[in-house]
């Protein structure tokens, strides 16, 4: 019987409730079922998920005099991942600030009223084509661009062109690992790919995974980058303490390997 419900649960998230009939639902990622993080969500992100882009951030302000982190999740939707960032963040007690930048004013005002703490989390309402003020004068240490350029959307262009403005240290771009959904993205020669992980796929869970692609500023350091790699490592083999409802998604195979590029 266990089993059996085990396999139910699974099969029940498997279509991400008919691909977002609740997307508009602001939830509580800590105290969510599995189901309700994928019929909310695009990807349910885990608590290693979040501790890897908290690493990539504070590597990327390593070199900085001032001891600020400063994130910008691009297209970032309702928040959750700025959420669980700036969250995260705070708990290891990095100065920060999180910037969830949406041009859904809607979607960010429920978001903002759900997700008002903590205080190093902000939302910002802005059109790719009509940025927020200033916001192109800000010195990000990390970007992350997250299904803003899916096929449906046509954003790609663009966000290359935003990411190459602000220049981060480093970006993360997370897209559906095959590419049916996930469109044009590219950065040029200004970044470089050098690294991947991969994560789970709220339409299908048992079949596909999200991924997670880390690239590095070209002029950035080969130290710096090996630095990157081996605090990456060491958050492989810390024991974290999960989501709640991680408990039932470890019942489904996923993949955890994080790959590293190693050409030079």
């Amino acid at each position: 019987m266990e089993n059996l419900e085990k396999h139910d649960t699974a099969k029940e998230v498997k279509r991400f409730g008919e691909y977002g009939s609740h997307i508009d639902r602001v939830i509580d990622p800590k105290n969510a079922t599995l189901k309700e993080i994928v019929e909310s969500e695009y990807y349910p992100l885990r608590k290693i998920d979040i501790e890897r882009l908290s690493t990539i951030a504070r590597e990327g302000a390593d070199k900085k005099p001032e001891n600020v982190i400063r994130v910008l999740d691009l297209g970032g939707g309702k928040g959750l991942l700025s959420k669980l960032l700036a969250e995260n963040l705070t708990e290891e007690g990095v100065k920060s600030m999180v910037i969830n930048l949406d041009k859904h004013e809607k979607r960010l005002r429920w978001s903002a009223h759900k997700y008002k703490d903590p205080p190093n989390l902000k939302f910002i309402v802005s059109d790719i084509e009509k940025e927020a003020p200033d916001i192109f004068k800000t010195n990000f240490d990390l970007v992350i661009v997250s299904w803003a350029h899916s096929l449906h959307h046509g954003g790609g262009a663009e966000y290359s062109q935003t990411v190459k403005h602000l220049k981060p240290a480093f970006f993360v771009n997370i897209g559906e690992s095959e590419k049916n959904f996930t469109g044009f993205f590219e950065p040029g020669e200004e970044y470089k790919k050098v690294g991947e992980w991969g994560g789970p796929f709220s339409d299908s869970i048992p079949r596909g995974y999200n991924l997670f692609e880390i690239y590095a500023r070209a002029d950035i350091d080969k130290s710096a980058i090996e630095k990157l790699k081996n605090e990456l490592k060491k958050v492989e083999q810390r024991d974290l303490n999960d989501y709640h409802w991680e408990t039932e998604l470890k019942e489904i195979p996923q993949h955890l390997t994080i790959e590293f590029n190693e050409k030079k």
